[in-house]
């Protein structure tokens, strides 16, 4: 039987089941016009890349920009360097066209290339970054309603810093309404989190020997907040170095990274005698269940 005799929707179903690579799709697009039809759908919904060729395509046809729902533009080597080079025209214009994205994930730069969010209105549910926080970059979220899992590693600009000693809010109160995950510092968690019903987040950045971490500040009892994850890095512990005080009501603990340059300090607690302080005290809340480490 000739394959244009079957429905289209019987090779969608076929192309469900199946696990195709992104070759093997582009491949069956060049077959016929009719498997063309039948797979161009499948092929552009998710994209994962990691060079920006893909952006020049996206950019200079729209009606295969409006296929996009998930968008990942990732780099293996991203916290060693800045990553690749960018054409940021095409990039910006690859983002405006992708009207029906939902999640997003730019973690290919540490640079600040926050104008290419500029002209992206779609509605997004997930949004990953690891670009350097402007008040471009803020704005940008302000205009989001529908941010469910947002994470930002980027480190904060100036203009974003000098904002905060100002006064002036970093955050609507209207935006992010849906926010239930989030993974940044606590510069902006601090922010983030009250007013929104978020209950996982991950606690990330370099701290010192504060014995709170600002946990308490962050995660306080009026929160909805019952995982947390927390990515630490302690470079000079010294003899006063403790644990952090974990809120009560949180219910799971994942420990995802824990870095330090001495593993002992003299007249005082090392690394391992934190661990266990730090288990003693996650007992202690309530509504604790277990916690998890990540290696």
């Amino acid at each position: 039987m000739a394959a244009n005799k079957l429905p289209i929707e019987l090779w969608l179903v076929v192309l469900s089941l199946g696990k195709f690579s992104s070759n093997n799709l582009a491949a069956l697009c060049q077959v016929c016009t009719y498997f063309h039809h039948a797979v161009i759908d499948t092929l552009y919904e998710s994209i994962t890349v990691d060079n920006s060729d893909v952006c020049t395509t996206l950019a200079e046809h729209p009606h295969l920009a409006h296929k996009v729902k998930s968008f990942i533009f990732t780099y293996p080597t991203i916290m060693d360097n800045a990553g690749p080079e960018v054409h940021l025209d095409n990039l910006t214009l690859a983002l405006q066209n992708m009207t029906h994205l939902s999640t997003l994930k730019l973690i290919h730069s540490q640079k600040c290339y926050s104008s290419v969010l500029q002209y992206c209105d779609a509605k997004l549910h997930i949004f990953h970054c690891t670009y350097a926080v402007d008040l471009p970059f803020l704005n940008f979220l302000n205009r989001q309603d529908s941010i469910c899992d947002l994470v930002i590693t980027g480190v904060c600009m100036m203009d974003v810093c000098l904002a905060k000693h100002e006064g002036l809010p970093l955050f609507l109160p209207t935006s992010l309404p849906h926010l239930m995950e989030v993974s940044a510092e606590p510069f902006f968690l601090n922010t983030l989190i009250p007013g929104r019903p978020v209950h996982t987040v991950h606690f990330k950045g370099r701290h010192t020997h504060s014995g709170s971490w600002e946990l308490n500040r962050t995660i306080h009892p009026s929160t909805s907040i019952k995982n947390l994850g927390l990515n630490l890095m302690v470079w000079h512990p010294e003899h006063q170095f403790s644990y952090p005080s974990i809120p009560k009501h949180v219910e799971e603990i994942t420990l995802m990274g824990f870095a330090t340059q001495r593993l002992c300090v003299y007249g005082g607690a090392g690394i391992w005698e934190w661990g266990q302080l730090f288990m003693s005290h996650a007992r202690r809340c309530t509504e604790f269940k277990k916690v998890d480490i990540l290696v």
